[in-house]
């Protein structure tokens, strides 16, 4: 029986309209609050801006009052102190006892004569009395407005202080200028003296600003924003343009500020004065704020008493309209318990009279009708039985969305639903009636389907899952369940089968064993796969006494790519290295990817001959170019070989074995494969000790820079030093550069290590060099450290921070870093050269040398490798010697040799025109002298 809609309706009417009515009361007062909110907002934000300004218009004056007072001790100044160039002591002392009455940012007082020469001098700095300052632009100032005068700012170098020159004419009783009197001021004392005895709002920065927006006195962390310039903030450029002004700005710490702007008028000086906006506006933010609480008390009051009226009126109707229910569902002896007072009660009592009336007629009703009901339902009720069955059966099969088809005991289709036509393709049941079960299933599973129907009539219901066929070649995975049908009497007459289709669902599990087993980039066995295809490998080969190879594949310089053209380069190198390594194997061979750009291959039934013949397959075929955008990229491979059983009966250890026979392979020059051998695993277990403890070294000041002397060939004197990095291990005393810095090349710590020595030899040149002493320092750096992106930016922030002059730093590049001459290579290379530093070659003619990037690249310098310095005996060496340096000469270059060990090998590079050299002979690598 369908639910009266009379519950619902009042019910939900009746709440709604109470919520309704009171959010309609409440709305005006709530936009009168907003209102009365937004306009007191403005009030206060035209208040804040005033008393900004206020504030302003107040340290102006009083730096107009200060200013005065400073010209005043000018006109005394020049009342009181003698011309006379002989009265310097007196003029001294005469400014001394003077000062003792003055302010403290009053920093100096100094006579002139008008030539320029010092006759009287108040300084801190006492070699300022012996300055001649006619050639001075200030002095030349003085003695144009004859009379009084004001320069600045000044700062002397090194320092954030700035000072003010305050300077008036002094003239005889004829007019003519008979000397110059100057005061000083400090501008950050000045700041103080100037809001002194001011209460500002939390958070207020006063600023004292120049006519180009440079900060001069700050009363918030002046010594960060002491000399920055302004001008860069919007609102700022906006009040320089005027005298006066006041606005809410962004301020340049990043703060929302209001802000007043106020000129003083002795000094084109501007004093900023701001409020955070936040600080300004927190009253009428906070009065805001207790009003919308109140507002939602109110709210929520009136709606809770709106439900608890809504649900007085509505719980007698919701009984009524329950009763009614129950009475119309049959029981017309219930009767309703509600008793209430008006339309409520009357509703009550008609529903019970109601009832009552209808009890009555049908009671009356039944006892004439119940023996014709009885007669007409034992001649209906096999009829009715009959059609119910066929009714049900027919209602399912049709009904389902699943296949449902009934069978005969030969397998015949007797009856099939419509979702099962659609399965098999077919428009009707006469284009299947006459065709066995089995052809439904895909070939190979035609003999399941079969055996299952056997089953089934045989009297078992059998579950299972086939592929369906259907007949224009659709092809599904179905999950069937078929029980026998049988007759009264309990015989199996046929078979009723279902069948769901679970195609997305195997194809979504087929998606997941792929995904779980496959690696993700190069869709290559992962790791998981290729442990169970050891594992399985492996006890097939000790099952029937043969051979198994694993190799360890690891691509040579992979990061030098990713580092230099980005990581999709990397991606599309490792997805062609991944085809190419399958192109080598046979089908039962198994290559996987281990990680990064490591890759495992799986060699069955295979000896070291098979091996070695399947590693150089795989070296030749990956070294061949690889096009990516409109690079060739050429990659090699190291490769280590662990054999079954001589190198380890169990996965873990061939795996082992196999890594370390990988790095011997990078050892012995890359680009090969290695089998594995006694006394490897040592070798690769030093390694790694020697890598983790450089790590440490890089943590815990255990490295130290040494500094070789660079000479000049023509007059023997030192013209720079290189910076030579050293490592002094805790237990095994110093360990050379050529054996850690391959490590830290490998490891990729060479990054951090450059990044050291780079910070650390600029550290010490620039205590050089403040000291007077202007060392030109060169430094080696590495390719991967000079591909960064960021490289030439942190180089010159380090040369900013440390005070070292770019001019005097050179940079050592490897010609590798040369060869493919990429476009942020030059980038980096010329914004360097730029800045003044300069860029020179290291180990010039041992790798790919180019005359191309000779003339298009800002190189400056070449260096002559040692090589060909110890082997200056060997005609060839010499001749290529000489002609290396004629070479840089034609290109205006400067030529370094290096590693000079003799006076022979000197005196010969010194007739070969060679400009500077190093080495022990012409001075050893020592410790910085402070």
């Amino acid at each position: 029986m369908a639910t009266s809609p009379l519950l619902p309706k009042i019910n939900f009417g009746i709440r709604t309209r109470l919520i309704v009515l009171v959010v309609a009361l409440l709305l005006p007062f709530l936009v009168l609050i907003l209102h009365a909110a937004k306009t007191e907002d403005a009030s206060a934000r035209t208040r804040a801006l005033q008393d900004t300004l206020v504030f302003a218009r107040l340290f102006s004056a009083r730096i107009d009052d200060h200013v005065s007072q400073i010209g005043q001790l000018l006109n005394t100044l020049s009342h009181g102190v003698s011309i006379d160039p002989a009265a310097t002591i007196q003029n001294d002392k005469f400014l001394g006892t003077l000062k003792q009455g003055l302010p403290r940012y009053i920093s100096e007082m100094t006579v002139w004569t008008p030539t320029g020469d010092n006759i009287g001098n108040l300084s801190p700095v006492a070699e300022r009395a012996k300055r001649h300052v006619g050639d001075w632009q200030f002095f030349k100032n003085a003695l144009n407005k004859r009379g009084w005068a004001v320069d600045g700012p000044f700062s002397p170098p090194g320092s954030r202080e700035f000072t003010m020159l305050f300077t008036q004419t002094v003239v005889d009783i004829d007019g003519r200028i008979i000397g110059v009197v100057s005061a000083s001021i400090l501008l950050s004392e000045f700041q103080d003296v100037v809001a002194r005895g001011t209460t500002l709002p939390d958070g207020t920065v006063t600023t004292l600003l120049d006519p180009q927006g440079i900060v001069l006195a700050r009363s918030l962390n002046s010594q960060i924003w002491l000399g920055e310039t302004l001008i860069g903030t919007q609102g700022i450029q906006q009040a320089l343009k005027q005298r006066e002004s006041s606005l809410a700005l962004h301020a340049e710490d990043g703060m929302p500020r209001l802000a007043g702007f106020s000129t003083a008028t002795r000094v084109p000086w501007m004093v900023y004065v701001g409020t955070p906006t936040e600080v300004a506006l927190a009253p009428v933010t906070q009065q805001l704020r207790d009003r919308l609480l109140v507002s939602g008390a109110v709210l929520l009051g009136l709606l809770l008493t709106a439900l608890f009226l809504g649900e007085r009126i509505s719980m007698p109707l919701r009984q009524l309209a329950a009763d009614a229910k129950k009475i119309g569902e049959g029981a017309l002896d219930h009767r309703t318990p509600v008793v209430a007072r008006w339309e409520a009660g009357v509703l009550a009592t008609s529903l019970n009279h109601m009832a009552a009336a209808i009890q009555a007629r049908t009671n009356a009703l039944s006892a004439s009708e119940a023996e014709a009901r009885r007669a007409e339902h034992a001649l209906t009720e096999s009829e009715s039985r009959l059609r119910r069955s066929e009714t049900r059966m027919r209602t399912i099969i049709e009904s389902v969305p699943d296949l449902v088809v009934v069978l005969s005991r030969n397998g015949h289709i007797l009856e099939i639903n419509a979702a099962g036509l659609h399965f098999v393709e077919a428009k009707s049941i006469k284009e299947i009636d006459d065709k066995d079960v089995s052809f439904l299933g895909a070939t190979d599973h035609q003999t399941i389907i079969h055996a299952m129907h056997q089953r089934v009539i045989a009297g078992e219901t059998v579950r299972f899952d086939f592929e369906l066929v259907g007949l224009r070649g659709a092809r599904r995975w179905m999950s069937c369940i078929a029980t026998p049908l049988r007759d009264e009497q309990g015989d199996v007459i046929g078979q009723l089968a279902i069948a769901r289709d679970i195609t997305e669902r195997k194809q979504s599990v087929d998606r997941i064993e792929h995904l779980a087993t496959r690696d993700t980039l190069t869709d290559l066995p992962n790791r998981a796969l290729l442990g169970d295809r050891l594992q399985q490998a492996l006890a097939a080969a000790h099952r029937d006494g043969k051979p198994l190879a694993i190799m360890f594949i690891d691509l040579d310089r992979f990061k030098t790519i990713n580092d230099s053209l980005g990581h999709h380069a990397g991606d599309a190198v490792l997805c062609e290295t991944a085809r190419r390594l399958t192109s080598c194997l046979r089908e039962n061979d198994t290559v996987a990817r281990q990680g990064g750009d490591e890759f495992i291959v799986l060699l069955p039934d295979s000896q070291g001959t098979d091996a070695a013949l399947v590693a150089s397959k795989i070296l030749n075929t990956i070294s061949l170019p690889i096009a990516f955008d409109s690079h060739q990229l050429e990659i090699q491979a190291s490769i280590g070989i662990a054999l079954y059983p001589e190198n380890g009966e169990e996965v873990s250890t061939l795996m082992r074995n196999a890594d370390a026979a990988m790095y011997h392979a990078k050892a012995a020059g890359r680009n090969n494969y290695q089998f594995f051998l006694s006394g490897i695993n040592e070798t690769v277990q030093m390694r790694l000790v020697l890598e983790n403890a450089l790590r440490r070294a890089l943590a815990s000041d255990e490295l130290r820079l040494r500094y070789q002397p660079q000479v000049s060939l023509v007059n023997g004197e030192v013209a720079g030093y290189e910076a030579l990095v050293r490592w002094e291990h805790p237990q095994r005393g110093l360990i050379p550069p050529a054996e850690f810095i391959p490590v830290a090349e490998e490891s990729g710590l060479i990054i951090a290590l450059g990044d050291w020595v780079l910070r650390e030899s600029c550290r010490q040149a620039a205590l050089w060099q403040h000291s007077g002493r202007r060392f030109r320092l060169a430094v080696n750096v590495s390719a991967q450290q000079f591909r960064q992106k960021d490289f030439s930016d942190a180089l010159l922030r380090l040369l900013a921070d440390t005070g070292y002059d770019p001019h005097l730093l050179e940079l050592e590049i490897t010609e590798d870093t040369l060869i493919k001459q990429h476009d942020d290579v030059i980038a980096v290379m010329s914004a360097l050269s730029r800045a003044g530093v300069t860029l020179s070659i290291e180990h010039f003619g041992t790798g790919y040398s180019s005359l191309t990037y000779l003339k298009r690249l800002p190189i400056r310098k070449i260096k002559i490798d040692p090589s060909f310095v110890h082997d200056l005996d060997n005609p060839d060496a010499a001749t290529i010697v000489r002609a290396t340096i004629q070479l840089a000469r034609s290109l205006s270059l400067q030529v370094v040799a290096e590693g000079i060990e003799s006076a022979a090998q000197l005196e010969f590079l010194r007739a070969a025109g060679c400009d500077l050299g190093q080495g022990f002979h012409t001075g050893r690598p020592l410790p910085p002298v402070s």
